[in-house]
């Protein structure tokens, strides 16, 4: 694999361990500022507001002076808000860093997949992005265990700094391979012109990134609830919260170890069928087991599933402005984002009143409705390649 792959990889890493930080210390973070969990998670969506509003300035700036130079420059500036947070006094000051390492972080994973979309042949293309989502799995994996770790024995605010300072060395190295690149070549003056409201004038981009906005809504916004459940429900320290939460990243994994094989053996409509069908059911299970141990297997097939339906988007968000891919999946990781953060917000208050079985069966029945939904639009040819 070459060394610009690596490296995006590495940069995809470090980015989504950034990102995860937070699932397993709610609690925790909550204890200190005597506030709930519910209000913590805040912190959550401010990430996921931030990543969204200038990430559709990022996909038309790195098609312009390069996508490996904008993704350096966000990596650093994502690394230096994160540790930032371990000086933090309240959940607003906290909020606001994490809204800030969310408006960086935006430049960093679809212009990662449009570099790929760029440089992989669209025959290999899935099972290359396959690897680099294997990248960003160890990061959350890394990411929720540290934390967890840290929260536990030396306290939240350290993994921060930890992290923190692994993203500067990383976006060093990047930008040193950044600078050698190439600049790229001026497009034609139609191609430059395409913006997201054009786009947007397509059907097969609304399909992609409607059904992108509420995967990200119902399947991820639900993720982060699992630790704080783990905690109030089951008591568990955070060390086992962190290493709990490792099994969505270990799905991920297991998923783009196997990918080649999955898509030869169930095709495009049999990974959407057995995505939702992985994320349905295990989501249920969360919402009704007496037992936490459920919870790891539970997580890992979620993070297979996942990814299993989300391939199909994926694959097709990179083929939606072939021209201009930094623009497309800016716009694709956009919704995905945005979702997150309205799905975080819309089961927090769910969690603070009804509870966490109610949020979690919630999720289940929305995750059927859309993999059944995307099924009928890949099966009837209305959402294309």
């Amino acid at each position: 694999m070459s060394t610009h792959l690596v490296l995006i990889g590495a940069a995809g890493f470090i980015s989504i361990g950034m990102f995860r930080l937070t699932d397993p210390l709610l609690p925790a973070i909550a204890d200190e500022f005597g506030t709930t969990v519910g209000n913590v998670a805040m912190t959550i969506t401010a990430f996921t507001v931030g990543y969204g509003l200038l990430q559709l300035t990022y996909g038309p700036l790195g098609d312009r002076v390069g996508k490996l130079r904008v993704m350096a420059a966000g990596l650093l500036l994502m690394a230096l808000s994160t540790a930032a947070c371990a000086w933090t006094d309240s959940v607003t000051s906290l909020a606001v860093l994490r809204f800030l390492s969310g408006v960086t972080a935006g430049a960093i994973a679809p212009l990662a997949l449009a570099h790929i979309g760029d440089t992989v042949p669209y025959e290999t293309r899935q099972a290359t992005i396959g690897h680099f989502l294997a990248a960003t799995m160890m990061g959350q994996i890394v990411g929720g265990s540290l934390a967890g770790m840290f929260a536990e024995f030396f306290g939240w605010r350290l993994a921060f700094i930890a992290f923190g300072i692994a993203g500067v060395a990383v976006a060093a190295r990047l930008a040193v391979v950044a600078i050698r690149a190439p600049l790229p070549r001026a497009s034609g003056a139609r191609p430059a012109g395409i913006t997201h409201l054009i786009m947007l004038r397509q059907l097969n981009t609304r399909l992609v990134w409607g059904v992108v906005l509420l995967e990200g809504c119902f399947v991820l916004g639900a993720v982060p609830f699992a630790g704080a459940a783990l905690k109030h429900t089951f008591g568990l320290d955070y060390l086992t919260i962190g290493l709990v939460l490792a099994g969505f990243g270990i799905g991920g994994i297991v998923y783009s170890v196997c990918v080649r094989w999955l898509i030869a053996t169930l095709g495009e409509l049999g990974m959407i069928a057995t995505g939702g069908a992985l994320i349905t059911a295990s989501y249920a299970v969360i919402a009704f087991t007496p037992l936490w141990q459920v919870y790891v297997p539970a997580l890992a097939l979620i993070g297979c599933g996942f990814f299993c339906m989300h391939g199909t988007l994926q694959i097709r968000g990179t083929e939606l402005a072939p021209q201009v891919r930094g623009t497309a999946m800016s716009g694709f990781s956009f919704c995905l984002f945005v979702g997150q953060g309205l799905g975080v917000f819309l089961l927090s208050l769910v969690v603070d009143g009804p509870g966490y079985v109610t949020a979690f069966a919630i999720s289940a029945a929305a995750v059927a409705l859309i993999a059944a939904a995307l099924y009928a639009l890949v099966a009837t040819r209305t959402l294309r390649h």
